[in-house]
């Protein structure tokens, strides 16, 4: 399965759209992981165990990760096995059955 499909998957599983706020809980070492074709940059780390908003999946490059913005405006593209919904069932929301991992 490709990543695009893997990630349409998560999205979908977790109930994840637009808008919607998800923790960073892991990082990347070294890049082109699991089909994510990007790489995570240093300045990334200090974004785990941060919340931002989704704003999205880049059209142009599918297995470039999801768009997520923070307070204090920065964004950048994650994996998604390396996001969190904030409203699962494990960080207390109303999530219908959990959240998925998917790796």
């Amino acid at each position: 399965m490709s990543y695009k499909s893997e990630q349409e998957k998560w999205l979908e599983k977790n109930n994840v759209k637009v808008g919607d706020e998800v923790t960073v809980i892991k990082k990347v070492k070294g890049g082109f992981k699991n089909g994510w074709r990007s790489t995570w940059q240093p300045m990334m780390d200090q974004t785990v165990n941060k919340v931002g908003i989704y704003k999205g999946f880049n059209d142009g490059l599918p297995a470039g990760g999801l768009e997520v913005a923070f307070p204090n405006e920065e964004i950048w593209w994650y994996p998604y096995y390396t996001l969190r919904p904030v409203n699962s069932v494990e960080n207390g929301g109303e999530g219908s059955s959990g959240w998925f991992l998917l790796d």
